[in-house]
């Protein structure tokens, strides 16, 4: 699960505020991850000042696993074989995360460093019709 949020997080946040982003979120796992181990023993040990849930922790965490399941699900955007300008495109034009998978870039790589691409292409048109 570690290595599923770092590569997550490095792809979801726009080109400009990656770096950032990507240091807020690695801060917040390191954070939770702490308060989990922090937490655990007073939930599974018994005794007075104890949560006592012992081997109960299971539904815990389990039921927390299924709620993640369902977040990737529905909320993940499928990102397999796209650059990071690709990626950023397809969070612009796509707002279901399951309609991803379908998703074809309209620019390649070479077009957006060229500085063409469709929006490009029509406005030099537009302005040379005018």
């Amino acid at each position: 699960m570690f290595l599923f949020c770092r590569v997550v997080t490095g792809e979801i946040f726009p080109l400009k505020v990656r770096a950032k982003s990507l240091s807020m979120t690695t801060a917040t796992n390191w954070l939770l991850n702490w308060a989990i181990a922090y937490s655990t023993p007073y939930l599974v040990n018994y005794g007075e000042g104890n949560a006592n849930l012992q081997s109960k922790i299971f539904f815990v965490w389990g039921g927390c696993c299924f709620i993640c399941i369902a977040f990737v699900y529905f909320m993940i955007y499928e990102t397999k074989g796209l650059t990071l300008e690709q990626v950023d495109e397809l969070y612009a034009e796509v707002h279901d995360a399951r309609q991803s998978i379908t998703w074809v870039p309209t620019m390649t790589f070479r077009e957006l460093q060229e500085g063409k691409g469709p929006e490009r292409e029509e406005v030099e048109a537009t302005s040379k019709s005018a």
